[in-house]
């Protein structure tokens, strides 16, 4: 599969997903608690490079323990596991060792460019800090 293939492939599967996916990241926003100081959404990619992934939401404030542990029930926007057939939902996979990127990169630009395409579909009425996204992997 090439970068391009996987680039369509997963905004497919990205627009597929993209009710369940601004629900929850709607339901999430609505919780911010005022002592809140920034609002992360986070990619989080397997290190095995095979594609699958994971984005919460989390929260910059005093107390960072206590902040998001008031919105840890709304935090899960999409959670990618290895099914019997595949991912679940489904997602592309790749083999990593057959292909010339690196698919963690990929899915993170894909991903915000995603989020921007459909800001305007975010209820971002409650949130009154800045909204991040970033990846945690290495």
């Amino acid at each position: 599969m090439t970068e391009q293939e996987y680039k369509k492939k997963l905004l497919e599967s990205l627009d597929r997903e993209k009710t369940s996916i601004l629900s929850n990241i709607n339901s999430f926003l609505q919780k911010i608690p005022p002592e809140a100081v920034r609002v992360n959404i986070i990619i989080s990619s397997s290190q095995d490079g095979e594609g699958d992934f994971c984005i919460h939401g989390g929260l910059n404030g005093p107390d960072l323990y206590v902040l998001n542990k008031k919105v840890e029930d709304w935090t899960n926007i999409l959670d990618i596991k290895h099914g019997v057939n595949g991912f679940e939902p489904d997602f592309p996979m790749v083999d990593p060792f057959s292909i010339d990127f690196y698919v963690n990169d990929v899915v993170e630009k894909v991903f915000v460019k995603w989020f921007d395409d459909n800001y305007i579909e975010i209820d971002d009425s409650e949130v009154n800090v800045g909204i991040s996204i970033y990846s945690d992997h290495i």
